[in-house]
């Protein structure tokens, strides 16, 4: 399961109408050039969760990643150093893992941690 915010991306350097919105989800060849015809898309064919975006999320690393958010949602077993390094930077780092885990965010990198490590703090933290 993957997550995608509700929102519409905003980007004025990009004619979405012509490039359009490609599904790089497995093997999946999807492409629209309308974001709600998208947005159905991952959430009906790829079981994608929407998040309610918060204000923070916006000066994320991953926001305007030409990877994201699939970079962020690796298979089981894929690559989780590469988004890490990405978060390593991110502004909002702090904010994106205490998001993670009051929502209980159990897939994918949120604030530069695997869903592994974050299992690991919750469980520290019920043990203090």
């Amino acid at each position: 399961m993957s997550f995608l915010t509700a929102d519409e991306p905003d980007d004025a350097d990009v004619d979405l109408a012509a490039v359009g919105y490609r599904c790089d989800h497995g093997d999946c060849t999807y492409t629209t050039p309308e974001f709600p015809a998208y947005r159905n898309h991952l959430t009906r064919t790829h079981n994608v969760q929407l998040l309610q975006a918060e204000p923070w999320m916006a000066d994320g690393a991953c926001r305007n990643h030409p990877d994201a958010p699939w970079l962020w949602f690796p298979h089981q077993g894929g690559d989780t150093d590469t988004p890490k390094a990405i978060c390593a930077g991110c502004p909002v780092r702090q904010q994106c893992l205490t998001y993670a885990l009051d929502t209980n965010q159990t897939y994918g990198v949120w604030g530069g941690t695997s869903e592994r490590e974050r299992r690991r703090i919750r469980k520290q933290r019920r043990a203090s």
